[in-house]
C-alpha cells in the first residue's frame, strides 16, 4: 500500500477536476489542438449549457459540464492513449501512477490577448465550478478551485470571497479555519470596499464566529465538568488512575471510521437502486454521523491549541 501511494504521490496532489479530465474522449483531443477561437467557441458553448443546468440546480450536471469546459485548456493527458481508451472502454481497470500521465495547457504561441482570455475564462469557470461544490457541500473541493485561481493570480476579489464563504459555510470548520475566512473577506473588501455582497458576508461571518466561539466553550465547560466529576468519583472510591501511552489510533475511533464508511455506503447504494428503505436509513445515519462528530471532536482535542480569543471567552472556573 506505501508503495502505491509513493508511485502516484503527484496524482493525488492535482485537484479532482483536473483528474476528471482524463476521462473526456477523444473530441476534446480536437478542441484541445485546434485554434484558439475554435478552442474558446466550444469552450464557452459547453459553459453556456453548464449554467442552464446551474439555473435548473442539478448541480452535478453542470459541475461535469463546467469540468469538461476547463478542460478544454488544461487537462491531464495519459502518456500511452491506448491507456486511456482501455479505461473508457472498460477493458482494463490498471491503477493510474505518476508515470502514466503528464499536466498540458493550451500553447497560445505567446499571444498576449489569447493568455488573458485564457486566464479571464479559466478564473469565471473555476468559480462556476466552487459555486456548484458550495451547493452540494463539497468543501475541500471548493477550495480546491478557489486555490487554483489564487495560483494563477492573486487579484481576484471574487476568488478571496467564494474561499472565505467555503470556510463559513463549512460547519466542520475550526475557529481558525474562520479566522483564515475573515483574513480571505478583509482582502477582498480591500480590493472592492464597497461591494455590498462583501460587506453582508463579513457581517455573516462574524456571527458564525460569535457562535463558533459559543459552541466550543460550551463543549468545552461540558468536558472538563464531565472529567472533574469522574476524577472525584474515582477519589471517593479509592481508584488510583491508570495511564498508558497510546501509539497510533485508539481502536474506538478506527471503529467508528469503518462504521462512517459502511453507512454511506449502505446509504449510497439505496439512493443508486432507489430503495424504499432510504428513508428509514437516512435517519439512523444522520443520528451516528452526530456521535461520531463529537468522538473526532474529542480525539482531535488538544487545548494547547486554543485561540486566545476563545479562551477569553472561558469562565475563571473553568480557566
Amino acid at each position: 500500500m506505501v508503495e502505491f501511494h509513493e508511485k502516484r504521490k503527484i496524482f493525488e496532489r492535482f485537484p479532482i477536476f483536473l483528474k476528471h479530465s482524463l476521462l473526456h474522449g477523444k473530441d476534446f483531443d480536437k478542441v484541445r489542438n485546434a485554434a484558439f477561437a475554435n478552442a474558446f467557441f466550444v469552450f464557452d458553448d459547453i459553459k453556456q449549457e453548464g449554467n442552464l443546468f446551474y439555473e435548473d440546480k442539478d448541480y452535478y450536471r453542470a459541475l461535469e459540464l463546467y469540468e469538461q469546459a476547463y478542460s478544454c485548456f488544461s487537462w491531464l493527458e495519459f502518456v500511452k492513449p491506448e491507456k486511456r481508451d482501455a479505461l473508457l472502454s472498460f477493458t482494463s481497470f490498471e491503477k493510474i501512477y505518476d508515470e502514466d500521465i503528464v499536466k498540458r495547457e493550451k500553447d497560445y504561441h505567446g499571444d498576449d490577448c489569447e493568455i488573458d482570455t485564457r486566464l479571464c475564462s479559466i478564473h469565471n469557470i473555476l468559480l462556476n465550478m466552487c459555486c456548484c461544490y458550495i451547493k452540494m457541500f463539497h468543501f475541500p473541493e471548493a477550495l480546491d478551485a478557489c486555490d487554483e485561481i489564487m495560483r494563477l493570480t492573486d487579484q481576484s476579489s471574487e476568488a478571496y470571497w467564494r474561499r472565505s464563504q467555503v470556510r463559513t459555510y463549512n460547519k466542520k470548520s475550526t475557529f481558525s479555519d474562520l479566522q483564515k475566512a475573515e483574513q480571505d473577506i478583509d482582502v477582498a473588501i480591500s480590493k472592492k470596499p464597497k461591494e455590498s455582497k462583501y460587506l453582508k458576508h463579513k457581517e455573516i461571518l462574524n456571527m458564525r464566529r460569535k457562535k463558533k466561539i459559543e459552541e466550543d466553550t460550551a463543549f468545552l465547560t461540558g468536558l472538563i465538568m464531565e472529567s472533574k466529576s469522574f476524577i472525584e468519583y474515582k477519589r471517593k472510591k479509592n481508584i488510583t488512575p491508570e495511564y498508558s501511552e497510546q501509539i497510533g489510533e485508539p481502536q474506538e475511533i478506527t471503529v467508528m471510521r469503518v462504521m462512517k464508511k459502511k453507512y454511506a455506503d449502505i446509504v449510497e447504494f439505496f439512493r443508486d437502486t432507489e430503495d424504499k428503505q432510504l428513508p428509514k436509513v437516512l435517519p439512523e445515519f444522520q443520528k451516528f454521523s452526530e456521535h461520531y462528530q463529537k468522538m473526532m471532536t474529542l480525539y482531535k482535542f488538544n487545548p494547547l491549541n486554543l485561540e486566545p480569543e476563545f479562551i477569553a471567552s472561558l469562565s475563571n472556573e473553568i480557566k
